[in-house]
């Protein structure tokens, strides 16, 4: 069974051109990337795990906490240079963007991975993960304004719910599989996709001629992804919990999206 937080821990190993042969650890060409360990991490351990070829090979890091992408420390450790890419919320990449400008957006990768789970309905307080600004903008555009948001941790989101302290909560796919309620989308009021989740690089690498390659694995994998079956065994893989024909018919009404970069990426 694979590791829960195996994405936050991993590097992919692209060579300079499809005849080099990487196999060690300290290889200077290894390419670190920080990802969360929900839907988004999936989505990076499908990266490493199927799109790899005799040009790229994975090693493991040293653990990389980034379970909370929305705050200080996946900006640390791109700030610090201990990663080339993360996948960060909206709100934490132009955050960090703003006060340095050696990183970039390079597009988005996943969009309306967030759902709304209600037990009490209508909703009085709905938590949400803090620094998370655009779930507040989910609870005021799936309820109204009057209905409070309350940031707390990932963490404490289902045990708020459970123990009565909110009404509802703003949490991933994969993580709102094992909370009862009535599952409602993140789209925006008007049904547009909501992007949750950005892939930020160094510029540096950004200049790097395996650039390319990563981006062309992150497209690659949100297609493959898009098929039912291989979305199935996916999710089963990473999680270590088989994916219903339910949560497939469910992933589909919330709309839940992986993106391709190429498509959505920034000029």
């Amino acid at each position: 069974m694979r590791r829960w937080v195996l994405a936050c821990s991993l590097a992919l190993l692209i060579g300079a051109n499809a005849g080099c042969s990487l196999a060690s650890r300290a290889d200077a060409s290894a390419v670190r990337i920080g990802a969360p360990d929900d839907t988004a991490g999936m989505l990076v351990d499908y990266v490493v795990e199927h799109g790899l070829d005799e040009r790229a090979q994975r090693v493991f890091l040293e653990s990389q906490e980034l379970r909370d992408c929305c705050g200080t420390k996946s900006q640390t450790a791109l700030a610090a240079g201990d990663i080339e890419l993360a996948v960060l919320c909206p709100a934490a990449a132009d955050e960090l963007i703003a006060r340095d400008p050696r990183f970039v957006v390079v597009g988005a990768v996943a969009a309306n991975t967030d759902v709304v789970v209600v037990r009490r309905d209508p909703p009085a307080r709905v938590g949400i993960t803090q620094n998370r600004a655009y779930q507040s903008d989910v609870v005021s555009d799936v309820f109204d304004d009057e209905t409070e948001a309350v940031p707390m941790l990932t963490e404490s989101l289902p045990y708020a719910l459970e123990n009565g302290e909110v009404d509802a909560i703003v949490t991933d796919f994969l993580r709102a599989r094992s909370v009862e309620g009535a599952r409602m989308p993140s789209a925006h009021r008007d049904g547009t996709r909501r992007v949750t989740y950005v892939l930020v690089s160094t510029r540096e690498f950004e200049r790097d001629a395996r650039f390319g390659a990563v981006i062309e694995e992150f497209d690659a994998a949100a297609r493959a992804l898009s098929d039912s079956a291989k979305l199935v065994q996916q999710v089963g893989e990473y999680t270590g919990v088989p994916m219903s024909d339910e949560e497939v018919s469910e992933w589909r009404r919330l709309g839940v999206r992986l993106l391709t970069v190429s498509e959505t990426r920034r000029s």
